[in-house]
């Protein structure tokens, strides 16, 4: 049984360059091409793409062949053979055991796996175990943000736009809970965190199997 996330995800994508170790997951409402082409669009930015492995599921290759202008070698690994799709199974299995991790250590519902899931790879991406981070091997530059653990407890300064300001004398922070990392096109940060008003969760349970704590988070500059 599919386990639908926070925002009506279904499914997941998990895309990993193999040249310098950086992964991110894509949760998505379906397996159609159109989910793969933006999951894709969004991790390549203005990267080129020169060779791309997968299972050979039909929305793949339908999202592959839409980079037609610069053609892009697909390789494909054998039905039935789990050993030629090794790299992309571990990868897998490291998007489900992280979010589990993530969730399980935050004690949100386990339909917060998505933002879970993404924060586990950030994490993993701006992580520098001596040889420098995959963040800093693919863009060229350290990961310049706090590292936050995902779930917890901060104060973060709403929005000059936000329609709920504070009082003139009221303190300028608000109570909040941090859900990741918003990467922009390329998975590139640029001082902003996807985060949620502690407020929104008041009395709403967070029994790990809850399917009714949804609740509205924002992005947030830093």
């Amino acid at each position: 049984e599919r386990l639908e996330g926070a925002a009506g995800e279904q499914d997941c994508l998990v895309i990993y360059d193999l040249a310098t170790e950086f992964g991110y997951a894509y949760p998505v409402a379906s397996k159609g091409a159109k989910d793969a082409i933006a999951s894709f669009s969004h991790f390549k930015g203005t990267d080129v793409i020169v060779r791309i492995y997968t299972d050979c599921s039909p929305e793949l290759k339908k999202a592959i062949k839409s980079y037609d202008i610069l053609p892009v070698a697909h390789l494909r690994s054998t039905p039935g053979v789990p050993s030629t799709n090794g790299i992309a199974e571990s990868a897998v299995r490291r998007s489900i055991s992280g979010a589990r991790v993530n969730l399980e250590q935050s004690g949100l519902p386990r339909l917060y796996w998505p933002l879970a899931m993404r924060h586990h790879w950030v994490a993993h991406d701006i992580r520098d175990r001596g040889d420098g981070s995959p963040y800093t091997r693919r863009h060229g530059v350290a990961f310049a943000g706090p590292k936050v653990p995902f779930g917890c407890y901060i104060d973060f300064k709403p929005s000059p736009i936000a329609k709920d300001k504070p009082e003139k004398f009221d303190s300028t922070g608000r109570p909040g809970v941090f859900l990741g990392y918003h990467l922009h096109d390329g998975c590139i940060w640029k001082n902003e965190f996807i985060v949620a008003d502690l407020k929104e969760f008041a009395g709403k349970s967070l029994y790990k199997a809850s399917k009714d704590t949804r609740v509205m988070f924002r992005i947030q500059a830093f």
